[in-house]
């Protein structure tokens, strides 16, 4: 579980910063205020790689294919190139970027969720000026639980505790009939107001009959049409501008084909976040045209570009 403190710890830190100017970053009177901040000065980008290596197991999650002449295609080993070529782009422009994950190893979808729920609430106390007494007391006791359930997460089996059963409705209903817990609500509610904080899922996707003709990338989103029972607060015309953005960039910089953006009302990468949130499936690894540019040497940077100028532009339209 270090992996994952260390991911509170830069949340803290990040959370710290953001609700004003460090001291070593104050001019003193004899500096001249000349420079020029980098486009993404002040913003944080979680990026997820999904899926990962069961170390237990001897198995990765996620999709594998394997092509006649070429390499088996590990889902999972190539969204995390992509998201680490990603990473490194958005830092020169200024970013901080966090990732869910650093390594082939597989991180629970709870526990991923938690860790940027934790940080949306770090982030919320950082930007609240003057913050009273009740509303500090109510993130401790919202975060403590986000913690206990990361606490649970077992990576060497990949199960969850009793934690996540209790207040991710595991299994999801899929009749939309149950409502969130209550306690999720608040923290579903206390991310809306946060600012300079947005999540991107990275995947590639398959179909059930391989190969396949269907290729292109597809972005997903959450709003408010499906979930009324659940979650009824999306911020939905955030959610769709980033998928849009993604889409549209992506797609361009790579030469894989704009299939669309889509409103779902369950993927759970994106299902408990109330930050801007969106979920890239990148190309079909499945379709031969979309699996030989995925894994072109140039692939990462073309994506990389696409990604950040659809952030760049998300956040300086």
């Amino acid at each position: 579980m270090k992996k994952f403190f260390t991911i509170f710890v830069l949340a803290l830190l990040l959370a710290a910063r953001i609700g004003g100017r460090a001291l070593a970053d104050t001019p003193t009177p004899t500096e001249t205020q000349t420079e020029t901040p980098a486009p993404l000065a002040g913003k944080t980008v979680v990026i997820d790689a999904g899926h990962g290596y069961n170390d237990s197991r001897e198995v990765y999650y996620g999709g594998s294919y394997s092509w006649p002449g070429a390499a088996q295609y590990i889902e999972a080993n190539r969204v995390l190139a992509l998201a680490e070529e990603t990473k490194r782009l958005l830092e020169e422009q200024g970013a901080t970027v966090i990732l869910t994950r650093e390594t082939r190893a597989m991180v629970g979808s709870y526990a991923r969720m938690c860790m940027m729920n934790t940080i949306a609430l770090q982030f919320l106390r950082a930007q609240t000026v003057n913050p009273p007494a009740e509303l500090l007391a109510e993130l401790e006791y919202l975060t403590n639980i986000l913690r206990g359930i990361i606490d649970e997460y077992d990576p060497v089996t990949d199960n969850n505790g009793p934690g996540a059963e209790l207040y991710f409705d595991t299994p999801y209903d899929n009749t939309l009939k149950r409502k969130a817990h209550p306690d999720m609500k608040r923290i579903f509610d206390h991310s809306r107001k946060v600012k300079d904080l947005i999540f991107i899922s990275i995947h590639t996707n398959a179909t059930t009959a391989s190969p396949t003709q269907t290729n292109g990338t597809v972005t997903y989103y959450m709003d408010n049409k499906f979930n009324k029972n659940y979650y009824s607060s999306y911020r939905e015309k955030e959610n769709a501008r980033l998928a849009n953005l993604l889409l549209q960039y992506v797609s361009t910089q790579t030469g894989l084909s704009n299939t669309g953006k889509n409103a779902v009302n369950d993927y759970f990468m994106i299902r408990e976040l109330n930050v801007p949130a969106a979920l890239i499936e990148v190309g079909f690894h499945t379709n031969w045209g979309d699996h030989r540019i995925m894994t072109d040497p140039a692939f990462s940077r073309k994506f990389a570009q696409g990604v950040l100028l659809a952030v760049l532009e998300f956040y300086n339209p």
